[in-house]
């Protein structure tokens, strides 16, 4: 038999490159390359399909400025009656049925005919200037007149014209029986009780609009209904509301109405 002759393994080592150095700054500026060359192509594509999504939005606009020429007086009818029963909601009326209607021959822009009806709204009855009637619920109903117009602005960008001359005028009224009952007669000159109603009347106004953004989600719901039915029930308002309604739940078995709002405090002006 043969003899094994173990061979000795002897480890191979490569003579180091005179210009490692050279090589390795040659890699790093060809990795910053291709990142700049990757970070202007995400930048590329990032601006393509912003490109595209802006077309996108564009034809979207367009298809729906048909729609809304056609249903916009339906739309702001819409919102002007979820803002009432938004705020209605906020001060303890609860909706009981909404009902909207196109009136004959009336063109696209104008508004709808419209009912609203409250579960408990005989129990907020009021007369101007009546010392009977507490300063709150003069406040409550300057409130509900400002919604429509507030909303409207809020949510469609501006008031129908006209629309709300009657509203102003009531809401006028209410602030200076506000005023009456709560300062002394014969206080203030006519200006001052002028400027003093367009206060109260700002002030209450600026907490209508609070509420409104605040129940911005069940107002734009309750559109989004109007918008596809011309009739929504007890049922269907309550489902929607009820978050809006739970604030107010605990009193509801009071004798005592809530107090919903601090009512602010006005100086006489100077």
């Amino acid at each position: 038999m043969g003899r094994y002759i173990a061979h000795k393994h002897r480890k191979i080592r490569h003579p180091k490159s005179e210009d490692s150095a050279t090589d390795a700054e040659r890699s790093d500026v060809i990795e910053r390359e291709l990142a700049q060359r990757r970070e202007a192509e995400r930048l590329e594509a990032e601006r393509a399909r912003a490109a595209k999504e802006l077309r996108t939005f564009k034809r979207l606009m367009e298809r729906r400025s048909s729609v809304v020429d056609r249903t916009s007086g339906r739309e702001r009818t819409a919102v002007r009656l979820a803002g009432t029963a938004i705020v209605s909601a906020t001060t303890g009326l609860r909706t009981h049925g909404v009902a909207i209607q196109r009136t004959p021959n009336s063109t696209a822009s104008e508004l709808w005919a419209a009912d609203i009806q409250f579960e408990n709204e005989d129990e907020f009855f009021y007369c101007f200037n009546d010392p009977k009637i507490p300063t709150e619920r003069d406040v409550i109903h300057l409130m509900r007149y400002a919604a429509p117009r507030l909303a409207e602005e809020i949510f469609v960008g501006s008031s129908t014209p006209g629309a709300d001359d009657k509203n102003k005028a009531t809401v006028l009224r209410l602030a200076e029986s506000y005023i009456e009952k709560s300062y002394e007669r014969g206080s203030f000159g006519d200006a001052e009780r002028r400027a003093l109603a367009a206060d109260v009347i700002k002030d209450f106004e600026d907490a209508v609009v609070l509420r409104l953004r605040h129940f911005d989600a069940e107002l734009m719901r309750l559109v989004a209904l109007l918008m596809r039915h011309t009739r929504l029930s007890r049922r269907r308002c309550e489902q929607i509301l009820a978050g809006v309604y739970a604030g107010f739940e605990p009193s509801r078995f009071e004798k005592e109405k809530p107090r919903l709002f601090e009512a602010p405090r006005f100086s006489k002006a100077s």
